[in-house]
């Protein structure tokens, strides 16, 4: 696939939902993260704070969001996850709005009450045990897999070196 994800993205309708809140509208419960949950794809929900690298505002210390796993460091029980946002526009950056991948909510009607963007700008890289202590949605679709795994291959936002301890960089 020559086309870089600007295009892609550029082929799509999607209308863009800016300032609605991912989270409250369905209280919807999932089950508690297992072990075998921990996998390349896998949707997490689960509460972070700044510590994880999470930039809080208005007062808020911890906020739930919900994650992509991108893989795991066996040896530090590390686990690379992409956080998805209820809207691409806050990113005044061409180069990292260009990162950011839709999630339709056709595709994962699920857990997300609208189409949203994964941000393929940053890892966040979260312990293990923490993610154990989250709910499991579901997974990424094979094809939305694949072409965010190849966004995150082409994007220089993240280093060659983390690329390749959680597997990026050689699939």
């Amino acid at each position: 696939m020559k086309e870089d994800l600007k295009d892609q993205l550029s082929k799509l309708d999607i209308v863009n939902n800016n300032n609605v809140p991912v989270t409250g509208k369905k209280n919807r419960r999932f089950q508690l993260v297992q072990e075998e949950n921990i996998e390349r794809g896998s949707v997490i929900y689960l509460p972070l704070s700044g510590s994880d690298g999470l930039v809080l505002a208005n007062g808020y210390r911890t906020r739930n969001k919900f994650v992509v796993i991108i893989g795991v460091m066996d040896e530090e029980y590390i686990v690379g996850a992409l956080l998805i946002n209820s809207s691409s526009g806050k990113f005044t950056n061409e180069k990292l709005r260009n990162c950011q991948y839709p999630m339709r909510k056709e595709s994962y009607a699920s857990f997300l009450d609208y189409t949203s963007w994964l941000d393929c700008s940053m890892l966040f890289q979260i312990p293990k045990h923490k993610i154990l202590l989250g709910e499991y949605c579901g997974k990424l679709t094979s094809e939305d897999l694949m072409l965010v795994m190849e966004c995150l291959r082409r994007t220089d936002t993240i280093s060659i070196n983390v690329k390749k301890a959680f597997r990026i960089s050689d699939i």
